[in-house]
């Protein structure tokens, strides 16, 4: 919450600031709150920094809170390519993996 507090401020000065925009995106998404203001401050994120790892794996883990599978795994797999060192990213694509193979042996993948 207070990170969350914090980004809230930054933005108000500065609602352009990609650090602020793909870090509120993501704190967001991983509470499980307001995922729909978390992918739009993703997509905003990575339309000024498309080459970035952190907000190609911010998109791609609003992607999968939303059960968007497909989606977030495309840009996981992107932030993947730009940092492979990333374990963070790693583990994300860890967690999707895990889902696509339990939503696929039900029958439901999006």
């Amino acid at each position: 919450v207070a990170a969350q507090a914090v980004l809230n401020q930054i933005l108000e000065i500065e609602p352009e600031n990609i650090t602020a925009l793909n870090g509120l995106g993501y704190v967001l998404a991983s509470s499980d709150k307001d995922l729909t203001r978390a992918l739009m401050l993703s997509k905003r994120a990575l339309d000024s920094s498309p080459d970035s790892a952190a907000c190609l794996d911010t998109i791609g883990w609003v992607y999968f809170k939303l059960g968007l599978l497909k989606e977030a795994e495309g840009f996981l797999k992107k932030a993947q390519e730009k940092d492979s060192s990333s374990q963070e990213i790693a583990e994300h694509l860890r967690l999707l993996q895990d889902s696509i193979i339990d939503a696929n042996a039900a029958g439901r993948l999006r």
